[in-house]
């Protein structure tokens, strides 16, 4: 399984491309992000298969994009995935790595948000720190795993306003396992609503010293603004390889 994530600023573009690489050109592949690949792993349990058809449903997605998503409430949705959370919070705390578990736990609670938003982070670390993991494990080629929100982008998150954003990154990414390709966004282009409200200066710092410690790494790189017909090139070929 082909793992890519996405990496940069909130309006940069990544949902768009992700969107135009799997509709235009990744038609023969069974595409996952990180939620719906851990959705498959558990596809057996009825409420999952429940919460994931509403959610994905055309509808519901059109409701969202009308309105902001916060100020939108589904009471009933919140039933399935509590369900969904409690599957992934079984499943999580059946690891034994318990270094990196506490480690990242301990980068969320010592971020500069509130506590809700704190108990979010955590809820996104743990549904992505499974799903990692099983796609480590896939084996099969015609599966691809991308997500235009995924480990790396918390970093965003996690060095927010830290004096010692270099040990984080290089500590967080002998950590993780690595996707086999980064795209990177070095630019925002819409005025998108950032939620966090996070300040430009950090987020330059950020990204900098991520993109640099990935290359030490030898992570691969795309830049996006290389265009996504070049984007879907590439990754075909590096499937090929895999």
């Amino acid at each position: 399984m082909l793992k890519i994530e996405f990496f940069g600023p909130s309006g940069s573009g990544k949902t768009y491309f992700k969107k135009r690489l799997i509709n235009d050109y990744f038609t023969d592949y069974k595409v996952f992000d990180y939620r719906t690949l851990n959705f498959n792993n558990n596809r057996k349990n009825f409420f999952l298969s429940l919460y994931f058809k509403i959610i994905k449903n055309k509808n519901i997605k059109k409701i969202k994009n009308i309105f902001y998503e916060e100020k939108i409430n589904f009471p009933f949705l919140k039933i399935f995935y509590s369900t969904y959370l409690n599957k992934v919070e079984k499943s999580f705390l059946k690891k034994k790595d318990t270094k990196k578990i506490k480690f990242i736990e301990s980068l969320i609670n010592n971020s500069n948000f509130n506590k809700n938003k704190k108990k979010l982070f955590l809820n996104w670390s743990k549904e992505e720190l499974l799903a990692n993991e099983i796609a480590m494990k896939n084996k099969n080629n015609k599966q691809i795993l991308i997500d235009s929100e995924g480990l790396i982008q918390r970093l965003f998150i996690y060095c927010y306003k830290k004096k010692n954003k270099k040990l984080i990154i290089k500590k967080y990414l002998s950590f993780i396992n690595l996707p086999d390709l980064v795209v990177v966004f070095d630019k925002s282009y819409t005025k998108k609503n950032n939620v966090l409200k996070l300040e430009k200066n950090e987020i330059n710092l950020i990204y900098n010293e991520v993109i640099k410690i990935l290359k030490q790494k030898k992570v691969m790189i795309l830049e996006s603004n290389k265009g996504i017909k070049i984007a879907a090139e590439k990754l075909n070929n590096l499937m090929f390889r895999l």
